[in-house]
Formats: structure tokens, C-alpha cells, sequence
């Protein structure tokens, strides 16, 4: 709205680590990064790439549930860093909030280890829960496009629109330095999918149309995600989740699974004062809408069954009513 077990290797170094409570921004002992022993994913991996902090949780969240209910390893890629045009607190807020409901949905606490991973030349902040390492979130932290993909004034009318359309050659992100090409954008997404060697690949709506009242940046990444998992030569499925016209459909997502999508993105919200922490306040506002629905794109390869193992009962990949 407004983004395995880590295999550690030549394309992804961990530089640096310290851990601490999501809530807390204290400097802390350095922590090691996980190992893939601690991090082994039987069950399969998924990567999502995503535009801003709550797209997961707001769009694919029923899907989000199931994964990590079912024990898979979870990495998402947060590509901006949805700041809204305001100061670094909130964008900062924001993926505190995301770590918050990662730790709900996974029923562990919200401790995450912090380090910064080296990839393709670019400096990206990791962030790995400390109770489940399966669990795992990266932030890129390019600037938040606005809706129409014109840019905002703190960032100087920058957006992955004009990027993906050559309107611009480079981005910058919103802190630390960094430029993107478009090229090298793709590059650095390519190698996060080779690193982390996921059978599902995860973004948003990949087949919208600019101007039809979704987000700029929803269309923008998942172009760019796209664009990435072609080149990632693995065996995997690449679904897209559509985004705000989904408020329009008919409810799917209900139950349990509903109940838990509400409660991840409930625990985002106690961090974004733009969003919604209580359900009441939800249900006056689109993300009410959004919560109670997922639908994928057409042209979305689904994931399949992993193969029965021995003595185990049957279970869906299914979104749990979504």
C-alpha cells in the first residue's frame, strides 16, 4: 500500500549484524548471521517482492498465513521504502511494523537480528527473526513513487515508474547513498532469488495497467519482478496478487485464516499512524475491504503440491478460503 534458508554465497555476503527487539533502535552485541542448518526448509521456500511495507500483509496475506503455517522459509523484499513524502521516522516505523506482524503471524516474539548483505554492489539491510530464521525480511528502501508514479518532493519526483519507463536512469534511495539502474535493479533481485533458491516466487500485479486507480509502485515492482524471476532458472511458480481493485470482488478469504491476516495486519498497524491498529477503525477504511479478499492475477503460475510423505496427513496449498 501507498514489499529457503538463507544460502550463503558468492552473491549475498552478510558484512555486519546486531540484535535487539523490533522496537527497540539501541545498539546491541553482534549477533552471527543463520546458518542454513538453522534455517532448513523441508516444506519449500517462498520470496516475496514487494512495493511497500503492508503490501504483503493487505494483499497476500491468506497466502502469507498458509506459508508460514505450513513451515516454509519466508523471505520478503520490501523495494521501497513507503515513505509518503514524511520524514525517515515513518518509513522507519513502517518496517518496524512488518516485523511486528511477521513475529504475530509466526507466534514467536518480535526479535529480529539485524546485518547488512552485500549484493550486487548494493548495500541492503537484512532482518531475521531470531526464534524462526526461516523468516527473513530485506529492505531496499528506494522512494515511494505516489499513486500516479509522478514522484514526491523529498525525493525529487523519483519513482520506479519513471525508472521502468526510462523517464529516469537512475534512483536513489531514501538513506545511505545508494543508486539503482533499472538494469541493476533486476540484477540485484535475480541475485536474492539465486541466493535464497525459492520454488515460489511471490509479487504484486504484474498484468495492471498505469492509470487504472492501483498504486504506481504495485505495477512498477512487480514488472521488475517479473522481469527477475524469468532470468532465475530454478524450477518455481510466480504468482501476482492483484491490489486495490480487489475491494470491488467478492469476499474469499474467511475463518481462521481470515482471523490471522487480521491479527498480522493489526500488528503492523499499531506502528503506521496512516493505517489502521483496530478492526473497528479497519472496517471504515479500504483496508477492511482488503483483508477479507486475495486474487491472483491471470497468467500466475500456481505452486504444486509438495509430495506426500510417509505417515503424514494431506494438506492444501490452498489460501484457506482465499
Amino acid at each position: 500500500m501507498r514489499g529457503h534458508g538463507p544460502a550463503w554465497g558468492t552473491t549475498l555476503a552478510i558484512l555486519t549484524g546486531c540484535l535487539g527487539p523490533v522496537a527497540s533502535t539501541a545498539a546491541l552485541p553482534v549477533a552471527p548471521a543463520p546458518t542454513m542448518a538453522e534455517a532448513s526448509c523441508p516444506a519449500g521456500s517462498t520470496v516475496d517482492i514487494i512495493a511497500h511495507p503492508d503490501d504483503d500483509l493487505l494483499f497476500q496475506g491468506a497466502t502469507l498465513v498458509s506459508d508460514v503455517a505450513g513451515g516454509r522459509c519466508v523471505r520478503t523484499v520490501y523495494v521501497t521504502a513507503g515513505g509518503d513524502d514524511r520524514p525517515d521516522w515513518y518509513w522507519r516505523a513502517r518496517e518496524a511494523g512488518v516485523e511486528a506482524a511477521y513475529a504475530r503471524l509466526s507466534g514467536h516474539a518480535n526479535e529480529w537480528t539485524t546485518a547488512t548483505a552485500a549484493v550486487t554492489g548494493h548495500a541492503i539491510t537484512q532482518r531475521t527473526l531470531v526464534a524462526d530464521p526461516r523468516i527473513s525480511l530485506l529492505f531496499l528502501r528506494l522512494p515511494d513513487g505516489g499513486l500516479d508514479g509522478q514522484g514526491l518532493a523529498s525525493t525529487r519526483g523519483q519513482s520506479l515508474k519513471k525508472l521502468r519507463d526510462g523517464s529516469i536512469g537512475t534512483i536513489d534511495t531514501v538513506v545511505g547513498g545508494q543508486s539503482f539502474t533499472a538494469a541493476g535493479l533486476v540484477d540485484v533481485l535475480v541475485a536474492l532469488l539465486r541466493d535464497f533458491a525459492p520454488d515460489a516466487v511471490h509479487t504484486l500485479d504484474f498484468d495492471g495497467v498505469d492509470g487504472d486507480g492501483d498504486h504506481s509502485d504495485h505495477y512498477a515492482v512487480a514488472a521488475f519482478a517479473a522481469e527477475a524471476q524469468a532470468r532465475y532458472s530454478t524450477p518455481h511458480s510466480f504468482v501476482g496478487f492483484e491490489g486495490y481493485g480487489i475491494a470491488g470482488l467478492p469476499e474469499n478469504v474467511v475463518g481462521p485464516v481470515l482471523d490471522q491476516k487480521r491479527a498480522a495486519f493489526l500488528a503492523y498497524g499499531q506502528y503506521d499512524f496512516l493505517s489502521c491498529g483496530v478492526l473497528s477503525a479497519c472496517g471504515r477504511r479500504p483496508e477492511g475491504a482488503w483483508l477479507s479478499r486475495e486474487y491472483t492475477v491471470a497468467g500466475s503460475t500456481p505452486r504444486p503440491l509438495p509430495a506426500p510423505q510417509p505417515g503424514a496427513a494431506p494438506r492444501s496449498d490452498s489460501a484457506g478460503g482465499s
